[in-house]
């Protein structure tokens, strides 16, 4: 066996060279962390309509979720870091959605949070993927968000789920001539694909389905369609800025037909009791006058940054999403990534935060949708008492007054109404 040995000099002149060739080699540079984050703070962004037809309920949402983040801020922020919420008007636009976000958002918040309405919120979730920024909380129940995207946090039921709930109920108490008005976008599409898909697991065929473009203002063809029709039940997939316009007609008509609206519309309905009387609506937020711990301190952490607000489903709804953010960011901890985030926030199961017992929020690593449709209130306007009323299937059956057939449905709308007040 051949053995190999070096000289004295070349074992030292080798020596030499690795340790010059070692002060040579640059230092490795940290992976650079996700964007947004200091280390004092914290930015979440937010694309929503602070103009057009839904600005009141962006302007509400936003003073929710400012309510709670200023109350967290007060107390010292999360894991040593201040949240600062930027927001940035979408006007409820597609184009302007897309321009938001890559302007506002991308390469520069840590995550979105604060979405609304349909149009935008489809944009947004199709542009989620490309920038792995996690987006959480949209004032929306399009269908598309509640297709698992691993980026996309939910804490509303969807519009499937709403509409199930409307049909079925009514379906229950006589109704059987179904009609659907909806505006040509993606929620008139979401309202008018719920529908259907309902209808048809219980064998009932649509008796009209009356659209509209969205950017007209005139219903009149499509009414002229309803009146003709005359049906039970009018479902209703119209945007909010139509819906006064819609109760009008309602009046005028005079059809005994029963209009349906989905949560979304509660805002608007709030402000017109005196036009909206025995409109049924289906509810997906607590009510915000109610005595739950957490509706609590939002009212009164709401009346801080802005006295005059009333209370309302959007504000809180803002309040709620901006209190599922700071739990997740808590869970994070310090070393804070949005792969740790959204780690973070599959691991909440069953939290209570005070909204009500049925507002437990439960994420997974295979379900995003943190609310589901346990939580949904049937609702019917009486502009009398200027109230939401609750409506329930127990009363309807205790009374002696119980409908079952379309024709009697339609004949006494109003007394139908009256018969399902809890």
């Amino acid at each position: 066996m051949q053995i190999w040995t070096f000289p004295k000099k070349s074992v030292a002149a080798l020596s030499t060279a690795l340790m010059a060739a070692s002060l040579s080699v640059q230092p490795v540079t940290a992976v650079p962390s996700d964007p947004g984050v200091t280390d004092s703070q914290i930015l979440i962004g937010s694309c929503l309509s602070q103009t057009g037809q839904l600005h009141r309920r962006g302007a509400e949402l936003t003073k929710g979720a400012t309510a709670y983040f200023e109350y967290i801020n007060a107390k010292g922020g999360v894991n040593g870091r201040k949240i600062k919420l930027k927001s940035c008007d979408d006007a409820y636009d597609a184009e302007k959605a897309e321009q938001c976000f890559n302007e506002n958002l991308h390469g520069k918040v840590f995550a979105g949070a604060f979405f609304l309405g349909s149009v935008p919120a489809l944009k947004y979730a199709r542009l989620a993927p490309k920038e792995n920024m996690p987006l959480i909380g949209f004032s929306s129940g399009l269908n598309e968000l509640y297709e698992f995207q691993h980026d996309i946090f939910t804490l509303r039921p969807s519009y499937v789920e709403e509409v199930n709930v409307q049909i079925s109920e009514l379906a229950k108490h006589g109704a059987k001539r179904f009609a659907i008005l909806y505006v040509l976008d993606a929620y008139g599409f979401s309202i008018r694909s719920a529908a259907t898909a309902a209808l048809k697991r219980l064998g009932i065929t649509p008796v009209l389905q009356a659209n509209y473009e969205r950017n007209t203002s005139n219903l009149d063809a499509a009414f002229a369609q309803i009146k003709a029709q005359k049906p039970d039940v009018l479902i209703l997939g119209v945007a909010s800025a139509l819906l006064p316009q819609v109760m009008q007609k309602k009046q005028e008509q005079k059809l005994n037909t029963v209009y349906v609206c989905p949560s979304v519309a509660m805002d608007v309905i709030r402000n017109n009791f005196d036009d909206a009387n025995d409109i049924l609506v289906t509810d997906a937020m607590p009510n915000p006058l109610e005595k739950a711990p957490g509706i609590i301190l939002y009212q009164s952490q709401l009346k801080k940054i802005a006295p005059a607000a009333s209370f309302d489903e959007s504000s809180l709804e803002g309040f709620m999403v901006a209190t599922v953010i700071v739990e997740g960011l808590k869970r994070a901890g310090r070393d804070l990534s949005r792969a740790k985030f959204m780690s973070a926030l599959e691991s909440v199961h069953d939290q209570d935060f005070g909204f009500g017992d049925n507002f437990k929020v439960s994420f997974s690593s295979t379900n995003h949708n943190g609310i589901d449709a346990r939580v949904i209130r049937f609702l019917r306007v009486d502009s009398s008492k200027q109230q939401l009323v609750p409506i329930g299937t127990d009363s309807v059956c205790n009374r002696k007054t119980t409908l079952r057939t379309g024709q009697n449905l339609r004949s006494t709308s109003n007394q139908f109404a009256s018969t399902v007040v809890v």
